[in-house]
């Protein structure tokens, strides 16, 4: 409901007028998310990519190198966004540690990118979207004399996706390889 003022003249001699609006409003539907990324045995593709984040992590990782020997698993595989100009998944070593490698997988438009770094890092980042082309990642790492319990080093980057070039600009800094 709206309620306006009608007349001309003088604001305090107007008569109000309501105006009643009806809006229809679906219901959403109630989606229960899969707790393991499954690829689903008949993937709807969009006009971009897969909308199924399991189908897009299983034919991603196929693609990602083992790490001496060891494969990856999905850490977070919520990031990805078949209709974003930028999104990712996250894995980490199989039968890894915290302080284990991981990786994040960059996606445009549901089509795998690759690795947002040629090496993976230790210890989980924290990665949140700035954009619709662009996400913020905070790296974790042991500085000088720190347990695998107590990493106190952190380090910011941030990943975007460049129209004009068709890539990712990568700024900012990265743990340093020890």
């Amino acid at each position: 409901m709206l309620t306006a003022c009608s007349g001309e003249g003088d604001q305090a001699n107007m008569d109000p007028v309501t105006l009643y609006t009806t809006v229809t409003q679906e219901a959403p539907e109630a989606h229960t998310p899969d707790p393991t990324p499954q690829p689903d045995s008949n993937p709807t593709n969009n006009e971009y990519g897969t909308d199924n984040a399991g189908t897009a992590y299983a034919n991603a990782i196929a693609q990602v190198p083992d790490w001496n020997g060891y494969g990856w698993e999905p850490l977070d595989i919520d990031g990805y966004d078949p209709c974003a100009a930028l999104s990712w998944q996250f894995v980490m070593l199989e039968r890894g540690f915290a302080s284990s490698p991981h990786h994040i997988l960059l996606f445009h438009y549901g089509e795998y990118l690759g690795t947002a770094t040629l090496v993976p890092y230790g210890f989980a980042a924290d990665i949140t979207r700035v954009s619709d082309d662009e996400i913020a990642v905070t790296y974790h790492y042991m500085k000088e004399g720190e347990s695998l319990a107590f990493n106190s080093g952190t380090t910011e980057a941030s990943f975007r996706w460049d129209e004009a070039q068709q890539k990712v600009l990568m700024s900012g800094e990265v743990p340093l390889q020890r």
